[in-house]
């Protein structure tokens, strides 16, 4: 009996432990941790903003998901031109009047209005978003910059009145500015502040102005004068051939694109010679007339008067982009990828 009770106790002892090894491996066993859920795939659009005419709402905002093959209205309810706009720090800004309108989710769909009249001078006519700042510029001298969208700063060093500032892009860390007496302004990020770098006054007459700007491994900039420069620093002016006024100008692919203020596309490699698109040059029936070229995802989008879309992906074949709304009372004006 005694024999019995011991051995019993002995195979307690072992069951009891067992359980302890269990435990200590169940409190040891490393949990599996479930996978990160990956980032949702960023989606590429294109916004093309207008002016309008023949109703009460006089701008327009339409959207591409597709590399521009189909467009759709995502906000109308302004009551001034919509001028430009940009994308930059996960979200969109445009400009229209004295108001800026910020797509705060990035959805394209929702806009949020600041009205900033009160530090403007004029209206703004043009955007741009680099190294972390949004800067506008537009009538009567007006530069103003901002981080946040929310606040915004002039730059009072160049606030002469009877300048007017049409176009605004960032190159090789600068922002570079085009107006009125053909003058060329650059720029500087300095810690928390867009500062002035250098201002170039290039007539006397007000009525000459540079309204377009692009940039790929140098800076173009022009309407009936033409400028470059290969650092933002310097800029050179130059003639063409044939002589041409451009109302709007992009760059990609090794390529320039030239729009013809009389209707009508050119191509140039250098900006010095250029050669007319076959079937749209200027002063035929087909001869379109654009205000603005981005290359976006291997192809060219150009937009412009009558609710022009074109297409191309070599820059030298074109074709019109057939949309669903009726977009005949617009003329786009601006067009940018995010």
């Amino acid at each position: 009996m005694k024999n019995r009770i011991i051995l019993l106790c002995l195979v307690a002892m072992i069951f009891m432990g067992q359980g302890v090894v269990l435990a200590q491996q169940k409190k040891t066993t490393p949990k599996k941790t479930k996978p990160a859920d990956k980032p949702a795939p960023k989606a590429y659009v294109l916004l093309a903003v207008s002016e309008k005419t023949g109703s009460e709402v006089k701008g327009e905002i339409i959207k591409s998901v597709d590399n521009g093959t189909t467009w759709k209205i995502v906000y109308q309810n302004f009551k001034s031109p919509v001028n430009s706009v940009v994308y930059g720090t996960d979200k969109w800004v445009a400009v229209a009047g004295t108001k800026i309108y910020v797509s705060p989710s990035g959805d394209e769909d929702t806009w949020v209005e600041n009205d900033i009249s009160g530090m403007l001078q004029g209206r703004i006519k043009s955007i741009a978003y680099g190294g972390g700042f949004f800067v506008a510029g537009g009538e009567k001298g007006t530069i103003v910059y901002s981080k946040d969208t929310k606040i915004w700063n002039p730059i009072n060093d160049i606030s002469d009145r009877v300048n007017t500032y049409y176009s605004i892009k960032y190159f090789n860390n600068k922002f570079i500015v085009a107006g009125n007496f053909n003058r060329i302004i650059t720029l500087n990020i300095s810690g928390d502040k867009v500062v002035l770098n250098k201002a170039f006054k290039n007539s006397d007459d007000p009525k000459d102005y540079l309204s377009s700007i692009a940039c790929s491994n140098k800076i173009y900039i022009c309407h009936k004068a033409f400028f470059r420069s290969a650092d933002g620093e310097t800029f050179n002016q130059f003639m063409t051939s044939p002589a041409m006024t451009l109302s709007g100008i992009g760059c990609g692919n090794g390529i320039i694109i030239g729009a013809n203020a009389d209707g009508g596309l050119f191509t140039s490699s250098d900006g010095t010679k250029w050669e007319a698109i076959t079937g749209i040059e200027t002063a035929t029936a087909n001869s379109i007339i654009i205000s603005d070229i981005v290359f976006f995802s291997n192809s060219f989008i150009a937009v412009g008067s009558k609710g022009t879309i074109w297409k191309s992906t070599d820059g030298k074949a074109w074709s019109p982009v057939t949309t669903t709304n009726d977009f005949s009372t617009d003329t786009f004006l601006n067009i940018a990828s995010n």
